[in-house]
């Protein structure tokens, strides 16, 4: 494995579908191609065999993002001879996981974040803010990414009862790479799994950890640090978290300055950006605009509303690899109006419009259907915001539980401030 002094790389690291969907900038429309589908109950009564609902479910797929894609080349893929290498795969699941792998192997040919399958378990614990999980949020690590470093353990967890603690290295699960067991809707409620973790004094730890229902209700969170200013985290973009980044900001007006830290939002609503963002600009401001496959704009703009809170203080945005889709948005347009500056390491590169849609048997697909611009014409998807101030966090600041980024945005604002 690399040395602890190398640098951690966040990438989309919740093991849970609410990372996933949230990549997307737009509220789901369930149902955009067509009638409501097949309840879960009603497989056995509307197709013959487990292979025809399979193949059911796939072609659906398959055919809403042929239709839909915001990208009529798609992306140089080949569509019809991508859904026949995979079919295959599909029709012989034996479940619903091994039917959404197949599904979301065929997707990744789009190399595209947004366009993703979401398997009726995962719609459920989605819907439910609840996932079956042994508590790890972690990050690819390792050669060619096959471990999986600890970012956080959640509170009521298994892993949390084990004592896994962040800076830990999980290296086999059940022997095999732990992206193969651990994901969306592969544990069972009950599940044992043997994992095998270097523990932060690179000693091997054999931990049996047990899959149980988790809260995965987004994270938000304040804290006032030395010499005033607020350190301000929350990790998706919805209209309770925008309500409540008014509600702090209102609270805490007379700030200095505000830390606003997305290293682990993957995105969110397009409507919750905007009020989010809005909050700190006295006026309505643009956002940047959504292009549909047609070619017809849709403009966005950010707006504090009639309530807003208009904070008037400094304002650094902290980024990672685990920043995506909203959170790029919102650190773009911080920095592109001259309102603040933002810091860490390049973000995820993953900004598109997405729409969701029901698929047979109640899972759902979620499709980009929208390309984006900045207020001032550039394109993220697959470029990224890269920070003003690069700043990297190396495992050993994660096992003796600095955080230099925030270390650098207090460095800066304090700067700012004596100027």
């Amino acid at each position: 494995m690399p040395p602890v002094s190398s640098v951690v790389k966040f990438r989309f690291a919740t093991l849970t579908l609410a990372a996933a969907l949230a990549l997307a900038v737009l509220p789901g429309c369930v149902g955009i191609w067509g009638r409501a589908p097949a309840t879960p109950e009603d497989k056995q009564v509307a197709y013959d065999s487990r292979e025809a609902y399979n193949r059911r479910v796939y072609d659906v797929a398959w055919d809403a993002v042929r239709r839909h894609y915001y990208d009529a080349a798609m992306h140089g893929v080949d569509w019809n001879a991508a859904r026949d290498r995979h079919r295959s795969a599909a029709e012989a699941a034996t479940d619903d996981t091994a039917l959404y792998e197949a599904i979301n192997t065929l997707l990744a040919e789009l190399k595209d974040e947004h366009t993703y399958a979401a398997s009726p378990d995962e719609v459920r614990e989605d819907r439910e803010h609840q996932g079956v999980l042994v508590g790890l949020i972690s990050s690819p690590y390792g050669e060619q990414d096959a471990q999986r470093l600890v970012l956080d353990v959640l509170p009521g967890s298994s892993a949390a009862a084990s004592g896994v603690q962040p800076g830990w290295v999980l290296l086999l699960v059940e022997g095999r790479p732990p992206g193969e067991v651990l994901g969306p809707g592969r544990l069972q409620d009950g599940q044992q799994v043997r994992c095998e973790f270097l523990d932060n004094a690179d000693t091997v730890r054999l931990l049996t950890l047990t899959a149980a229902p988790v809260s995965v209700d987004p994270i938000r969170t304040t804290r006032v640090l030395d010499g005033g200013a607020l350190l301000m985290r929350f990790d998706r973009f919805d209209l309770d978290t925008a309500r409540w980044v008014r509600a702090q900001l209102k609270a805490h007006k007379k700030a200095p300055a505000v830390i606003v830290d997305l290293r682990q939002n993957p995105g969110g609503e397009a409507l919750a950006l905007a009020r989010a963002l809005g909050e700190f600009f006295p006026h309505s401001i643009p956002m940047g605009r959504f292009v549909r496959r047609s070619g017809m704009d849709e403009p966005l703009r950010a707006s504090p509303g009639l309530v807003g809170a208009r904070y008037p203080g400094a304002v650094a945005v902290l980024v990672s690899e685990n920043s995506g889709s909203s959170s790029e948005i919102f650190a773009h347009a911080i920095r592109e109006r001259g309102r603040g500056i933002v810091l860490g390491t390049k973000t995820a590169g993953a900004v598109l419009g997405a729409e969701t849609g029901s698929l047979p048997g109640g899972g759902e697909l979620q499709v980009s259907v929208r390309d984006y611009l900045t207020a001032d014409g550039v394109r993220l998807e697959g470029a990224g915001v890269t920070p003003d101030i690069v700043i990297e966090t190396t495992v050993d600041d994660l096992r003796a539980g600095r955080d230099p980024v925030v270390q650098a945005a207090l460095t800066h604002l304090a700067g700012t401030a004596a100027k």
